[in-house]
């Protein structure tokens, strides 16, 4: 048995707190949140103070669901205090906090994980393994729209509540990080950007584009992966058919004649539906991974070293949209 507590209870924490519940093997001895009430529920302690988790040797972890702007001061307690951690993404709102949390837990033989939840989505993985298996051949370039009704922050701008999300899905998905971002953003708040595209180039000639919009009428949530021989359609509002793989594309070929630069041929072909298990939620998944990562030392597939990754494309998209949208280069070291 796995003593985890939970750090936030609003909307995402609320969800943490039945994935910690509904999982053999877990118990949740401590829920802490400032608007709480405080109170006891069977063995579960409702408190304000996240600090109380410090001295108490029946907590083996904590998952962080809290915004975004607090994540480096409560994990930094925690961790110093040796608990295992999940922080939800990012994991800090810049890289240097982030880099001294890490340091922090390799010191204390702790786990980071960040709550990377897409990579526990099995629709995702069954594109990860079909791109990795070559089936829509050589990847060229990687588009997401990631845009709906709110809910909207106020803490960071919408690049960094929904973008970070396609950032550590596009590395997936191409098997590589980006060089260079560009962005360009608008705030209608006057505070924080509430829309916003950006262009990534990875090593290779490949090309990622994101669009996040949380005012849009309209709830979309696709990724298109484009390759040499098809095309991989991720759509996560879909109830059914999540994934969507087209045959279909463009050749380019050398002019035998020279008359032109080259020739291009318009390739049709089907449109396959896959059968995907999705009886489980990525959510249940990923407190499973977590739950593994303490209890059996596996490899953790969201590491905070990981998730320093889309906190470093987040940093170099924030100077471009800071900058009329120049292409600024990723940089991965500190």
């Amino acid at each position: 048995m796995v003593s985890i507590g939970l750090i936030g209870f609003g909307r995402w924490g609320k969800n943490h707190y039945k994935a910690l519940t509904d999982i053999d093997g877990i118990n949740v001895p401590l829920v802490c949140d400032p608007l709480l009430e405080e109170r006891t529920v069977g063995n579960t302690k409702f408190v304000k103070d996240y600090r109380e988790a410090i001295d108490r040797d029946d907590v083996d972890a904590m998952i962080v669901a809290t915004h975004a702007t607090t994540h480096y001061k409560i994990s930094r307690d925690l961790l110093l205090s040796g608990k295992h951690l999940l922080v939800e993404k990012p994991i800090t709102t810049n890289l240097r906090d982030g880099k001294e949390l890490c340091d922090i837990a390799d010191e204390k033989d702790k786990v980071l994980m960040v709550g990377e939840i897409f990579r526990f989505n099995p629709a995702v993985n069954y594109i990860a393994k079909g791109i990795n298996d070559g089936v829509i051949g050589d990847v060229r370039y990687f588009e997401a729209r990631r845009i709906g009704l709110g809910p909207i922050r106020h803490d960071v701008n919408v690049v960094w509540d929904l973008a970070s999300h396609d950032f550590y899905l596009s590395n997936l998905f191409t098997s590589s990080r980006p060089e260079t971002v560009a962005g360009h953003g608008v705030s209608f708040n006057g505070n924080v950007e509430d829309v916003a595209t950006l262009a990534l180039k990875f090593p290779g000639n490949k090309f990622g584009s994101i669009y996040v919009n949380w005012g849009h009428p309209i709830k979309e949530r696709t990724i298109v992966i484009g390759g040499t021989k098809g095309a991989f359609v991720f759509d996560d509002v879909s109830l059914t058919d999540k994934v969507r793989l087209y045959s279909r594309g463009v050749d380019y070929q050398p002019d035998s004649a020279g008359m032109v630069p080259f020739l291009a041929s318009i390739r049709s072909g089907d449109i396959n539906i896959p059968s995907i298990d999705l009886r489980s939620s990525p959510l249940d998944i990923e407190v499973g991974h977590f739950v593994k990562c303490i209890t059996q030392g596996v490899h953790c597939v969201s590491s905070g070293r990981i998730g320093l990754e889309a906190i470093a494309i987040l940093e170099a998209a924030k100077e471009s949209m800071n900058n009329k949208g120049i292409e600024v280069p990723v940089n991965y070291a500190i």
